[in-house]
């Protein structure tokens, strides 16, 4: 039986100096969980999975993982607490207030 590989381009690299760190988070999270399936990243063990995102989410965001603070040894080499890092990095708290007072000014507008 005949076997076929298919390469998968990774996805694009994460920039995060300019625009929506959020949406472009939000869309780098989509296209890698996309990729990890397809390429089979998924299912291997946790130091090769978190590699692996490293490789491909670009330099800029690698210099960002290496300022983490880990709560405890070897959580940086677990795919979800790496993850849950770059999700806070890229989604900080809201200021209600403030975002409340940019809504009530736009309604009088």
């Amino acid at each position: 039986m005949a076997t076929t590989s298919v390469s998968l381009p990774p996805p694009e690299p994460l920039q995060l100096q300019q625009g929506n760190t959020t949406q472009k988070w939000k869309k780098f999270k989509q296209k890698w969980s996309n990729y990890e399936i397809a390429t089979g990243v998924a299912k291997k063990d946790e130091p090769t999975h978190v590699a692996t995102l490293l490789t491909v989410i670009g330099e800029e965001a690698v210099n960002v993982y290496n300022t983490f603070i880990w709560d405890d040894k070897g959580n940086e080499l677990k795919i979800e607490k790496a993850l849950e890092k770059f999700e806070s990095f890229c989604n900080p708290r809201k200021n209600t207030t403030y975002e409340r007072c940019l809504f009530l000014q736009k309604s009088r507008q």
